[in-house]
């Protein structure tokens, strides 16, 4: 049974990414750490199967259940920081491409220090 609990959150999370394959850079952490609470949550549902039906009394038969429990909450702990570093792995690969595309030529250190002055007149309007 926990295999076809384990096979279903797969399911779950490779829609999830389907869904959010075109998002933004932005969007990468949001997505990632969505991912991530999604595998926590499964780990506790684990604990949870596996304590469910656990009798301290049998503890022999109760063993094997809570096994399998155990093996849920580790796997889609697994699966979901998996993702999560899929993502953002991807997102990394992404931006490094677009950074090479769209390097600076020809910028001065009078325009440097034109835009570092304005950054600074910014923040002392706003604080």
């Amino acid at each position: 049974m926990d295999m076809n609990l384990i096979a279903i959150f797969v399911a779950v999370m490779v829609g999830a990414i389907c869904c959010f394959w075109k998002i933004r850079h932005q969007q990468v952490n949001s997505v990632a750490s969505v991912v991530t609470v999604i595998g926590v949550l499964g780990t506790f549902v684990g604990i949870f199967v596996g304590l469910w039906n656990f009798d301290a009394e049998k503890i022999n038969e109760s063993v094997p259940e809570l096994l399998a429990g155990l093996k849920l909450a580790f796997g889609t702990s697994i699966v979901g920081i998996g993702f999560s570093v899929l993502l953002k792995a991807d997102a990394l690969r992404v931006k490094m491409g677009k950074s090479e595309e769209t390097s600076y030529t020809g910028a001065t250190v009078d325009d440097l220090a034109n835009l570092l002055r304005n950054i600074l007149e910014v923040e002392q309007e706003e604080g």
